[in-house]
């Protein structure tokens, strides 16, 4: 689960927004899985949760797909509620 940062053409400028994130976001410090990514062969960056998982596990186990999926619900809610008033103060 991730939140892709390319509001401008600028590299530098997506830079910025993600380090004003970081910033504004009350971020846990139980939150150690969460990593900030610039992409230099991009413009863009991306605050990001990753999981380690097997696609074929995935695929050929029901309980796995479900524990991928409600992993994802969970992710997607705490990055909704984390920055969704910060996304809204960021500053060109």
């Amino acid at each position: 689960m991730e939140i892709y940062i390319d509001a401008s053409e600028d590299p530098d400028q997506n830079v910025d927004y993600m380090n004003q994130l970081r910033t504004l976001a009350q971020i846990p410090g139980t939150v150690t899985d969460l990593e900030w990514e610039t992409l230099p062969e991009k413009r863009a960056c991306r605050v990001v949760f990753y999981r380690q998982g097997d696609i074929d596990a995935v695929v050929q186990n029901q309980k796995v797909k479900e524990d991928l999926i409600s992993w994802g619900i969970e992710k997607l809610a705490w990055l909704e509620d984390t920055f969704r008033d910060p996304i809204k103060k960021l500053q060109p």
